[in-house]
């Protein structure tokens, strides 16, 4: 009995082992919901929402160069998308006008140490296709190719980089790459006059005015003479604009926090109902302790020891061969055979040796 009850408990112990563990996975699950939810309603979480159906593997790069920094030499910035933004959200189409889809969505790396770690991290460990760049310019070398006065005397707001705010080095390598220090906006569109002063200029080659981007390629090698200007429509850009909660993901997530917290409240008490258990068990297996003793012992007799042999007689031995008894001893008779007692039995049943 006492090793049936010693399974049980164990049986019980390991259930209420696994539930414990459970409810610990279940705890971090619905944790990681509840900020998933929080996110989901501040700026930054929609960016991100926003980013998982843009470009899946540039998120899952993002998720985990968030839980790695402490990785690299130097901090590693995720996409521009998310680290920067305009400050004046009249010039996001604008802004947005003088970039690709690769700008909105690379990562920028400090130091060629970090950026050869993270390539291999992104592209030989996890298979994703992303963009990361570096920039080694600090962003102040970045200057513009006019005086500001000069530049609204030719009818522009300012220069790009003037209206982008995010971390140094992202901007600087945004520099690098479009030149931003040296592309001009402004709300209006460009007039033909407008036009003619900035190709006489000639310090501007990127510009957009309007819904109207103007790229100027000089060829000097031809003469001065050697201009083409290309004019392109842009639209509403993609990025950088205030974006409505998903009402659908908003939706699945708060189910899923649901079922999370049903599946925590039925752990919990399966788990109560497992250590009430396992202390009746304990109880119970402390009462069986107690009671056990020696095999119990009936038919308490004395019976004569020989004194030659030591061998236990018959009680009327002693009247047949009373030179042979040498003295009485304590005898149990139990499962059809007789035996002396020894000092612990004896003490068990409260006697004291013959």
């Amino acid at each position: 009995m006492q090793r049936e009850k010693e399974r049980e408990i164990g049986d019980v112990a390991e259930d209420v082992k696994r539930m414990r563990v459970k409810g610990g996975e279940n705890r971090e699950q619905l944790a990681k919901l509840q900020t998933d939810m929080q996110e989901l309603d501040s700026q930054q979480g929609q960016l991100l929402n926003q980013l998982k159906r843009i470009d899946q593997d540039v998120a899952r790069g993002w998720e985990w160069l968030k839980d790695h920094q402490d990785s690299f030499d130097q901090e590693v910035f995720g996409p521009p998308m998310l680290t920067c933004s305009v400050k004046d959200k009249r010039y996001t189409d604008l802004v947005q006008s003088m970039l690709q889809a690769n700008d909105f969505l690379c990562f920028t790396a400090q130091t060629r140490e970090d950026h050869k770690k993270l390539s291999d991290q992104f592209y030989n460990k996890m298979g994703l296709s992303v963009t990361i760049r570096s920039c080694f310019t600090p962003y102040h070398s970045f200057q513009p190719p006019l005086p500001r006065g000069e530049l609204s005397n030719l009818g522009f707001d300012g220069f790009v980089n003037d209206y982008l705010d995010g971390p140094e080095p992202v901007l600087a390598m945004l520099c690098a790459e479009k030149r931003l220090h040296s592309s001009a906006l402004s709300l209006n569109d460009i007039s033909e006059d407008q036009f003619e002063r900035i190709q006489k200029a000639e310090s501007l080659t990127q510009f957009a005015g309007g819904r109207q981007l103007y790229r100027i390629t000089r060829r000097r090698e031809y003469g001065a003479g050697a201009v083409s200007t290309r004019v392109t429509q842009f639209g509403q850009g993609r990025f950088w604009a205030d974006q409505p909660v998903d009402a659908a993901e908003k939706t699945e997530l708060l189910q899923k926090i649901e079922e999370l917290k049903a599946e925590q409240a039925a752990l919990k008490a399966e788990f109560n109902a497992g250590e009430a258990r396992k202390a009746v068990l304990d109880n119970e297996r402390n009462e069986i302790a107690t009671k056990i003793v020696r095999p119990p012992f009936a038919d308490i007799c004395y019976y004569p020891v020989f004194a030659d042999t030591g061998a236990v007689g018959t009680p009327d031995i002693e009247k047949r061969a009373p030179a042979r008894v040498h003295k009485m001893a304590v005898v149990a008779r139990q499962n059809r055979y007789d035996r002396p007692l020894n000092v612990g039995e004896l003490f068990i049943l409260g006697l004291t040796p013959a």
